[in-house]
């Protein structure tokens, strides 16, 4: 699916007919854009297995010194303590926007509609519908129907998570780090942890 695709599927929601480009002049191809674009902020801004990025420097611009963060719904900073403010990356310890070196950076990557997996793109598209038919409409039947969808959809996209990143109690880097930790116990000893110990 592409951009396109989807908007003319809102479209459709908003009852207007399709269109053949995105600068189509129609007033609710517009509303159509603006709603999926927030929508991909709603649904992948916690970060999935898409759109995380690690061990990522920010470099900053050689004029003004600052770190442009609009490629990026969150960043977790690793060389020097810094948070999102705007559209750059400040620092409250300075109290400054202004960096030196490049800083290294976790975080979650805002990505376009087109670069989305197909899953994503569905409860993208179907999360935009559930807004326009709260906002737009006022519909509550449609927004129903549109949230189910939806709700469906993000089920299949934790699924493909849990799949791709092979989660789960036994294989999770913390109860792994534990199982190391732990020796097994003692079955018959009197100071073994079923028998309280003297």
């Amino acid at each position: 699916m592409v951009k396109l695709d989807a908007v003319n599927y809102l479209l459709g929601i908003l009852g207007s007919s399709p269109v053949g480009a995105l600068s189509n002049p129609n007033p609710d191809v517009q509303t159509a854009v603006d709603a999926l674009d927030a929508a991909i902020i709603s649904v992948t801004s916690k970060g999935y297995w898409f759109n995380e990025v690690y061990n990522v420097y920010l470099t900053p611009d050689p004029i003004t010194n600052k770190i442009d963060t609009t490629a990026y719904t969150k960043v977790i900073t690793r060389s020097e303590y810094a948070v999102i403010r705007g559209d750059y990356l400040f620092s409250p310890h300075r109290n400054s926007y202004e960096f030196t070196v490049p800083v290294r950076m976790d975080g979650v990557a805002l990505l376009d509609f087109d670069d989305l997996p197909d899953i994503v793109q569905q409860a993208v598209q179907f999360y935009a519908g559930v807004q326009l038919c709260t906002v737009e409409l006022e519909d509550s039947t449609k927004r129903s129907e549109m949230k189910e969808l939806y709700s469906l959809a993000f089920v299949q996209m934790k699924e493909e998570e849990l799949e791709i990143k092979r989660i789960n109690r036994q294989t999770s880097p913390r109860v792994a780090a534990a199982r190391r930790r732990v020796s097994p116990a003692r079955l018959n000893s009197s100071t073994g942890p079923n028998f309280g110990g003297r």
